[in-house]
């Protein structure tokens, strides 16, 4: 098994095993989502699959940490390659309106990739996100900007992207 798709996996069952014992998230003390990020043009089109994991430090604030697994589609001068890696950071939440099942959601992160990857990068986020839902499973739909500062030593360029998030949050 390749180490991206078993460092998600890792991630994923911890993450459900941490929701289904170590604390009741429907209490709204805590959060758990998995968002699928897309965004590109011709050149570089980056697809991520991710779980953060969060604990509310008071009503409006949670401290989130995340973990990705990046897949990254190149097409520079009529040369496709790909990239593969796996990244770990952490961020916060900031719940910026809750009205009844509504909640408006502004959020930033920061984090770096793990391991032997093909692309080591440091990445910088933020963006916008909307929940909405009864119960504890809500649907997210997220906008943001996302910059790939790329390290020393790696024939990749920086890039700076706008995403769309997809997920599901649960709270």
């Amino acid at each position: 098994m390749k180490k991206p798709v078993f460092f998600f996996l890792v991630v994923l069952l911890s993450g459900i095993t941490d929701r289904s014992y170590a604390q009741k998230f429907g209490d709204g003390t805590g959060m758990f989502e998995i968002p699928v990020s897309l965004s590109g043009n011709k050149e570089f089109i980056p697809m991520e699959w991710s779980v953060d994991i969060g604990c509310y430090m008071t009503d409006w604030l949670a401290v989130v940490a995340k973990g990705d697994t990046f897949v990254g589609l190149f097409n520079e001068n009529n040369v496709r390659s790909y990239s593969l890696s796996s990244a770990l950071g952490g961020g916060l939440n900031f719940d910026v309106l809750k009205r009844g099942r509504n909640t408006l959601s502004v959020r930033a992160f920061c984090g770096a990739t793990l391991g032997r990857a093909d692309w080591k990068y440091t990445y910088y986020s933020g963006g916008v996100y909307f929940s909405r839902g009864n119960g504890d499973i809500k649907p997210t739909i997220g906008l943001g900007v996302k910059y790939y500062d790329t390290n020393k030593g790696y024939d990749f360029d920086d890039y700076l992207r706008v995403y769309l998030s997809l997920g599901f949050r649960f709270n």
